[in-house]
Formats: structure tokens, C-alpha cells, sequence
């Protein structure tokens, strides 16, 4: 047995979890993800313990693999809804400064001119100092 697949995976409170003709929707504080997984992967939802499981039909190579790969997606969604995605970033450079005008970034690092990133309506930036940004 595949030794990823075989790990329940542990659902926090506060994440809901719905699962429909083959289609798995996780939804929490952070957003709400769904998955179509394979025909052949089993995937139920313990209430009760909160844990996801997934099995496979046999021990063919590509059940096996599908096995592990279909644990991993739903429990990367799990995570992904739980805590957003944060990169940190910091400018090196002497002179090099970011600054947020409304919704677009600015960078100083040198060019002639400054860049003017607009940001999306998905990320979320912060600049704590000069030299720091944060994505959300």
C-alpha cells in the first residue's frame, strides 16, 4: 500500500467539506478549492473524526500512484484553505525601495525610471518598510 495514501487526512474546525459525484469542495477561512479526483479513487469524509480517507480499488501501478497523488491534492487544498499562501520578499540594493500607491506597487531598483506593478484583485501586498514586501 502506498505509504501517502494510506495517511488520513486530519481536517481542522472551521473547514467544511463536501463530497459529490466524484468532485471534493473544501471551503474555509482563506477561500474555497475543488477537485474532480480519478473514477477509480475512493474518497469519503468521516464527520465524526474529521479525517478524509482515500482507497483504491487494487494494486495496479497506476491505481498506485493515483493513490498517492489524490491524497496529496486534497490535502494540500485542506492546507491551502486553512493558511494563505505569504511570500516574503526583500529588496537588496542601495537606493532600491518598494512603496504601495492605491493599488499598484512601485519599485526603485535602479532604473532610470521607477516600475509600476499594478497588484490583483486576489493578492494582497504590504510593504512594513522600504526594503520588505509581503504577498498574500
Amino acid at each position: 500500500m502506498s505509504r501517502i495514501g494510506k495517511n488520513p487526512i486530519q481536517v481542522p474546525a472551521g473547514i467544511d467539506v463536501v463530497i459529490e459525484k466524484g468532485t471534493i469542495k473544501v471551503k474555509g477561512k482563506s477561500g474555497q478549492l475543488s477537485f474532480t479526483h480519478h473514477s477509480a479513487m475512493k474518497v469519503t469524509f468521516d464527520a465524526a473524526t474529521r479525517q478524509i480517507k482515500v482507497e483504491r480499488p487494487d494494486d495496479e501501478r497506476q491505481n498506485r500512484a493515483l493513490h498517492g497523488l489524490t491524497r496529496a491534492l486534497i490535502a494540500n487544498m485542506v492546507k491551502g484553505v486553512e493558511t494563505p499562501f505569504v511570500r516574503k520578499l526583500e529588496i537588496i540594493g542601495v537606493g532600491y525601495t518598494a512603496s504601495i500607491t492605491g493599488k499598484t506597487l512601485q519599485l526603485l531598483v535602479g532604473f532610470a525610471n521607477p516600475i509600476r506593478l499594478p497588484i490583483p484583485d486576489q493578492v494582497t501586498c504590504e510593504v512594513p518598510d522600504a526594503t520588505h514586501l509581503v504577498l498574500k
